[in-house]
């Protein structure tokens, strides 16, 4: 029935229209009609014209014969741009002429023409003869597929939301040749390739490979050494001596007594009582800052300020703080 209703309203629409290009063709080619107004044709040879725009500086070569423009618009759509119609009016022509036969009068009708055959009700269809039985028909099965179905198609790779692919050679982490990968690989372990895998810092690939020299007897303290837990050599930096900090802290409180520098707690051992501090993991909200304690946040600042050495006036001897005459004076005439 809905067949039947679309071919009936289509040959009336047909019988109403009396132009050779049916109506959404004719008003799209109006449209490319009204914006011909800044192009200029230039007549070359025959039927080839070069049509260029008066202020923008835009150019193209249309051949009314072939019926192509270099804006490939007639070519795609098959009705005439504003620059083919800028130079078919320079003939003296009609556009609707140049318009592609899919869109005439005849095609349609072609297409659409045609009746669909009414049928009789199923009570008055005929059966089948005695001791044949009639197969119902079924829809096909449905098969289902391996795997969770696909709710959004493949995206090409110049689509937006595409994942690009990395550029560069994909080498092996375990030889380091390109080709394959470290399953398959069957080489034994290259312990260059495993530092690319392990993104080594600047500082760690310039110290890795070089060993350190012996202390010497005048430091006093002996140099822990580095013990490689990975095929690799990583050195690790050795901690500042003890006579270093001496000197220091000698620079730092001058000529103090030394029953006040004994009184000054190190900040090390302190160090070294306090628990480890674990990283906060996403959802431990319960989780204190120091693993197995809690802190106030008086006493962090309290143990923060012993880290942080005390420079400025009145630090040593050799800048202790002065008070001027003239500040006393001052401030007693502001009381």
């Amino acid at each position: 029935n809905y067949l039947m209703n679309r071919s009936s309203a289509s040959v009336s629409k047909l019988t109403n229209w009396p132009h050779r290009i049916l109506p959404m063709p004719q008003r799209r080619l109006e449209k490319e009609v009204s914006l011909t107004g800044y192009w200029q044709p230039t007549w070359v040879i025959h039927e080839e014209f070069q049509v260029a725009h008066e202020f923008n500086g835009q150019q193209f070569i249309v051949n009314t014969a072939k019926k192509t423009c270099t804006c490939n618009f007639w070519e795609l759509v098959g009705i005439p741009c504003r620059h083919a119609v800028t130079a078919i009016s320079y003939q003296g022509k009609n556009p609707l002429d140049y318009v592609d036969d899919c869109y005439s009068r005849d095609k349609y009708a072609a297409c659409y023409g045609f009746p669909i055959s009414a049928i009789n009700g199923v009570d008055i269809w005929p059966k089948p003869p005695d001791g044949v039985v009639e197969e119902i028909i079924l829809p096909p099965l449905y098969k289902k597929g391996p795997g969770r179905p696909r709710k959004l198609r493949i995206r090409e790779l110049d689509e937006a939301g595409v994942r690009k692919p990395r550029k560069g050679i994909y080498r092996c982490t375990t030889c380091g040749n390109p080709g394959h990968n470290a399953g398959s690989c069957k080489l034994p372990q290259d312990p260059n390739a495993l530092n690319r895998k392990r993104k080594l810092s600047s500082a760690s690939q310039d110290a890795a490979g070089v060993s350190q020299p012996p202390p010497s007897a005048s430091q006093g303290v002996s140099q822990p050494t580095a013990v490689a837990s990975q095929p690799t050599a990583v050195v690790s930096q050795p901690p500042a001596s003890a006579s270093q900090d001496v000197e220091a802290s000698q620079d730092l409180f001058g000529d103090i007594p030394d029953e006040v520098m004994a009184s000054i707690p190190d900040v090390k051992a302190i160090e070294k009582k306090l628990p480890v501090k674990t990283k906060k993991r996403k959802g431990d909200h319960h989780q204190p800052l120091y693993h197995g304690m809690k802190t106030r946040k008086s006493e962090r600042i309290k143990m923060n300020s012993f880290k942080t050495p005390v420079t400025g006036v009145g630090s040593s001897q050799t800048q202790p703080i002065v008070i001027n005459e003239t500040d006393g004076k001052n401030m007693s005439n502001k009381k």
